[in-house]
């Protein structure tokens, strides 16, 4: 094995083992008053970090989960539920009591040789309720990677920003064929107005400058 290759590869686990004291385990409720959330996580062509999650929390703090699409694996890019010529990505679905819950905050990163995460600066509030036995629809959040050039010529990575739409013919759809055992049927959407969203999530024809100006809090390692 090459000296690269070692180094790249004891990046990567130490990468995997920061992340694992940062991450939320996946939840899935399974009682008969169940409700469901989805919500749908891209990449725009040309986009790439190794993975992307937006953590949700119920308000009372009993439950906190998230919804993530592993874009690349270690040495290969992940599976994807939807891909065409300007984005490819995932559909995640959860089981969730009812009661009332929130998307607070999100993550990317990236694994290799100057491993990086980057995350919002802050909580922020998307809201939604559920519902026995409907279905909270939550909209795509679609990654746009943010770089410029330093004194060198070399690109500098200051982390993704995201455009946040209702795409949910699409994603319910998608839902329904994942997960057939969840009874989607009744759905409801809690899509937040542009001026609720952090810095670096922009409303889809809102318009959003793709400069380093408001770049995602670096997180380390």
């Amino acid at each position: 094995m090459s000296k690269a290759r070692e180094i790249l590869k004891a990046s990567a686990v130490l990468m995997l083992i920061a992340l694992a004291g940062c991450t939320f385990a996946p939840y899935e409720y399974l009682g008969e008053d169940a409700g469901y959330a989805v919500a749908s996580i891209s990449a725009a062509e040309g986009t790439y970090y190794n993975g992307y999650s937006f953590r949700f929390r119920r308000l009372d703090g009993s439950v906190q989960s998230r919804f993530y699409y592993d874009q690349i694996g270690f040495w290969s890019r992940a599976p994807t539920d939807y891909k065409n010529d300007k984005e490819a990505g995932v559909v995640s679905v959860h089981s969730l009591q009812p009661g009332d819950y929130e998307i607070f905050a999100y993550d990317a990163y990236l694994i290799g040789v100057g491993s990086r995460t980057y995350g919002s600066k802050e909580d922020f509030s998307i809201p939604f309720t559920i519902v026995p036995g409907e279905t909270a629809y939550l909209g795509n959040f679609q990654a746009h990677e943010m770089k410029t050039r330093g004194l060198l010529g070399l690109p500098i990575d200051h982390g993704p920003r995201f455009i946040y739409s209702d795409t949910m013919d699409r994603d319910i759809e998608i839902a329904k064929k994942l997960r057939p055992d969840y009874a989607i049927s009744k759905v409801n959407k809690f899509l937040v107005d542009g001026s609720a969203l952090p810095p670096l999530i922009h409303k889809k024809g809102e318009g959003a400058a793709a400069s380093s100006s408001g770049a995602s809090k670096h997180l380390g390692p």
